[in-house]
This record gives C-alpha cells, structure tokens and sequence, in this order.
C-alpha cells in the first residue's frame, strides 16, 4: 500500500497517532513515527486523543492547511478532489 500511497507527489498525507491518552511500552514513540514520515514523504505526524479531545481540532486544522497550501503547488488540473479517510 504504501508504494501506491508515496507515487502520489500531489497528495498531502497527515500520519496521525491516534489514543495519545493510552501510551504505553508497546506503543508506537513519536520519534519512530517521525521516522516514518520522513522516510515516506508525509507532510507530517500528530498525535491526538479523542477521549481527552488532545489535537483533534489541530488536526483537521492542518488537513485544510495542507489541502490549500498543495492547491497553490498543483496548477493546471481540473476536478481537483480532497479526500479524507
């Protein structure tokens, strides 16, 4: 999957950390995720929490951002599409 993901160059990807509440030993650490991000091409990585509703809001405050900041790099192309999975 990722090989498919990483041949898009006009695609902004957001790598979230999701449950940043339930942290343990076995969790993925942020600077493993950063890793990931870098080695991939994502935009970047965040965690959040929807229990204690930590960054969620950050979140999707940062999709828009890249959504339009992509929009300004991507000229020429018609029925330009946004999709959040």
């Amino acid at each position: 999957m990722c090989e498919n993901v990483t041949s898009l160059k006009e695609v902004a990807i957001i790598l979230v950390g999701l449950k940043s509440d339930l942290r343990d030993s076995n969790s993925v650490q942020p600077q493993e995720a950063q890793q990931l991000v870098k080695e991939l091409g994502f935009c970047e990585y965040i965690e959040c929490s929807a229990k204690t509703r930590d960054n969620v809001q950050f979140v999707f405050d940062q999709a828009v951002h890249h959504v339009f900041e992509n929009k300004k790099h991507v000229s020429g192309k018609k029925n330009e599409k946004c999709i959040l999975s």
